[in-house]
């Protein structure tokens, strides 16, 4: 049973026992006073009255203080719950703003003041377009204030401004606040700096495109510009040349130099590579040692050829970092379009076509795609898939015959020839 239970039922029994001592009491007094039966009914009346009064006026004295007692719980707990929403509004990471009605701030919390670098005096009174970024117009001000007159709640990312000046982003939630007749008394605004994630999104994007060795565009940005400017070069009649280049025996430097030294040839190829191209010529990294420009407004093989001997003069010079200095060679082939391909892909593909062809001319050169080296790389793939077939089939057989001198024709060897 409850404390106050046990108190009220302490209250109840000592009402009772003093009923009855005041009703024995009373009896026996007027027993002694008065012999008449009719005197001693109307004073037992009299008693009952001043009996009645009297309780009244103990239940009253009791009920005050009983009501005191609560009351005092009551507030009390109510201070605790109001110092637990203090501390929790004071200490959470999140900026929180309070204003009332007429959208004047009248409490800001710690965190707010930290993220936005303003103290509380400088912003109690003022209204939350203080912190306007100047990004957002009319239209999204207005959507939000909407949502808040029909759901009483917005959330959204909103760009502001820091007492620096600086614009950031953040994630907001604004509550409307209503009292005990349903009329607006606050708005409690709830926000976190998110320009970190923004940070996070950007460098996943940038790393998405680009090699992480070089910081050139990779493979897929390449292909994604590749494909921008052909459309463009369509749209204005013009044309545009792809350069597909290859570091020539660059697979020794890695085995007998390291992968770590094999790097940094890489990257200062890549710086190199950059000093040589003006605005209009997207350079590339597609992985491994293999590097592509894409060279827009470009419809002359003359051009085209030009800009290959220039990227070869410039790897004539050694490349020097730590103890090392290295020379590279490589081997470059182009494709033009409109005259050798109409696609991304196509152009590509004639590239390193003609990227073969000067690799098998003796490497340290370039050559220009024809329609020759496509029925030869065509040829090639057809040999290379019939000899695989041929060789799950057993359909090679190994002959061997003898080799004569002529002049004594005595033996003097034997050569083994695989026939197919």
């Amino acid at each position: 049973m409850p404390a106050y239970q046990r108190s009220a039922m302490r209250v109840a029994l000592l009402y009772l026992v003093l009923s009855v001592v005041w009703l024995q009491l009373i009896g026996y007094l007027l027993s002694s006073f008065f012999d008449q039966f009719a005197d001693r009914q109307r004073w037992l009346l009299i008693n009952g009255y001043a009996w009645v009064l009297l309780s009244a006026g103990l239940i009253f004295l009791a009920r005050a203080r009983i009501s005191r007692f609560f009351a005092k719980g009551e507030h009390g707990a109510d201070r605790d719950r109001l110092r637990q929403a203090a501390a929790v509004f004071d200490c959470t990471r999140e900026g929180v703003l309070v204003t009332d009605r007429n959208g004047l701030i009248v409490h800001v919390n710690r965190a707010f003041m930290a993220i936005t670098g303003y103290v509380r005096d400088e912003v109690l009174g003022q209204r939350p377009n203080l912190f306007k970024s100047g990004r957002h117009g009319p239209d999204f001000y207005r959507n939000m204030f909407t949502s808040l007159d029909s759901q009483g709640e917005w959330s959204g990312e909103i760009w502001n401004r820091r007492k620096s000046g600086e614009i950031y982003p953040q994630w907001q939630t604004i509550r409307v606040i209503r009292d005990d007749n349903g009329q607006i008394s606050h708005y409690v605004a709830v926000f976190s700096d998110i320009s970190a994630i923004k940070d996070s999104e950007h460098e996943l994007a940038y790393l998405a495109h680009h090699d992480p060795l070089t910081g050139l565009p990779n493979r897929l940005l390449f292909s994604d510009r590749t494909e921008q400017a052909l459309a463009s070069a369509q749209l204005h009649k013009r044309g545009c040349a792809l350069l597909l280049l290859d570091l020539d025996h660059f697979k020794n430097i890695n085995d007998s130099l390291g992968h770590n030294v094999g790097d940094e040839l890489l990257k200062g190829v890549a710086e190199r590579f950059r000093g040589l191209f003006a605005p209009g010529v997207t350079l590339a990294r597609l992985g491994g040692d293999e590097f592509a420009v894409l060279v827009e407004n470009c419809s002359q093989p003359g051009q085209a050829a030009a800009l290959a001997r220039r990227i070869l003069d410039a790897l004539k010079e050694p490349l020097r970092f730590d103890d090392h200095a290295l020379f590279i060679n490589a081997s470059i082939g182009i494709s033009l379009f409109p005259g050798d391909a109409l696609s991304a892909g196509q152009l590509l593909r004639n590239a390193d076509s003609a990227l073969f062809k000067a690799k098998s001319a003796g490497r340290d050169g370039y050559a220009l795609y024809t329609e020759e080296l496509t029925a030869h790389a065509q040829q090639r793939v057809e040999i290379a898939f019939e000899l695989r077939r041929a060789l799950q089939q057993q359909e090679l057989r190994v002959h061997y015959q003898p080799v004569h001198e002529l002049a004594t024709s005595r033996l003097i060897g034997v050569e083994a020839l695989v026939r197919w």
